[in-house]
């Protein structure tokens, strides 16, 4: 029994390493495209929204709290900045992938998603003048291209009769506002702890929600309640993605630098592909793996010399 216990302690450090706490991250990204197609029929994208970070905020507060008792002073120095963050992450963001999620597939919903890094690597040059090398230009046409080839579903012809499906513009809208959030992040070096930074994001953008949950009741009254399936989701959004991923990214980022923890996100779309095939019974076309390929090429020549802002998606 002796001579086992170093193997199962072996097995267990490989289960932990910063490398699959990677790869973990990229199945909770790739499945939350599948649970959120998974229920559509039964809670809408505002209440989804809403209660997935009213419970995220409600789990990390009793672990933050040192850090905000500490921090507070600095925390209401940058309110404004802070509030930004919030609005343009967790409030924006969410809510364009939830409402895309009604008519865009997972598939697609991963892959689009997954140009974040290489749109924020193009903010950067625009909002704020950082120098852009001919290799992260190429890549950002690159991944742009994939993108592209996802909206039209390999079909020019849809984009000349603008033929686009309304989610795919839709969630592209909350990929800029994540490149956005990338910018507001580089604006100010904050002097407060990650974790009470991230849970002020946490809280602010929750606050962001309320006004869109608030006309989601109003409009429909059946969006207070929820069955299981929503429940499921709310507790998968909350736990896994929002505070998970999260958790799972950052050991990856401080063992391996951000650039080489970034390469893992194109695992995202494959693990969606996986699951929504087997689960949604979606159709994995050729224009997925043109797609792929393309954004896979694209953000690695975006990021390869330069590391972008942790996910909090």
């Amino acid at each position: 029994m002796s001579s086992s216990a170093p193997a199962v302690g072996g097995a267990l450090r490989a289960l932990a390493s910063p490398g699959l706490s990677l790869v973990y991250a990229s199945v909770f990204w790739g499945a939350n495209a599948v649970v959120a197609r998974a229920v559509i029929h039964d809670i809408d994208p505002f209440s989804l929204t809403f209660w997935r970070w009213l419970l995220a905020v409600i789990v990390l507060l009793p672990f933050v709290w040192t850090y905000l008792r500490k921090d507070w002073p600095e925390i209401v120095r940058n309110a404004g900045l802070i509030t930004l963050l919030g609005l343009s992450s967790v409030t924006a963001y969410t809510i364009t992938f939830y409402v895309a999620s009604q008519t865009t597939p997972a598939i697609n919903l991963s892959l689009i998603g997954s140009t974040i890094p290489a749109f924020s690597i193009a903010a950067a040059w625009i909002w704020l003048g950082e120098r852009v090398t001919p290799t992260q230009g190429a890549g950002f046409a690159v991944g742009f291209l994939g993108v592209v080839v996802v909206i039209c579903r390999g079909d020019v012809s849809v984009l000349a009769e603008f033929r686009i499906a309304t989610g795919d513009i839709v969630l592209m809208v909350g990929v800029i506002t994540w490149a956005a959030y990338s910018i507001l992040l580089k604006i100010r070096d904050l002097k407060i702890h990650r974790m009470s930074l991230l849970c002020g994001v946490f809280i602010t953008g929750f606050v962001g929600t309320i006004p869109f949950f608030a006309w989601e009741v109003a409009v429909n009254d059946s969006a207070v309640r929820i069955n299981l399936p929503a429940l499921l989701a709310i507790v998968y959004g909350a736990l896994f993605m929002s505070i998970g991923a999260y958790f799972c990214f950052m050991r990856g980022v401080a063992a391996l630098g951000a650039n080489k923890a970034n390469a893992y996100g194109y695992l995202a779309p494959m693990f969606a592909a996986v699951f929504a095939v087997g689960f949604l019974g979606e159709e994995f076309a050729l224009y997925h793996v043109l797609s792929f390929a393309l954004i896979v090429v694209g953000v690695y020549l975006a990021t390869a010399t330069r590391a972008t802002p942790a996910a909090i998606r």
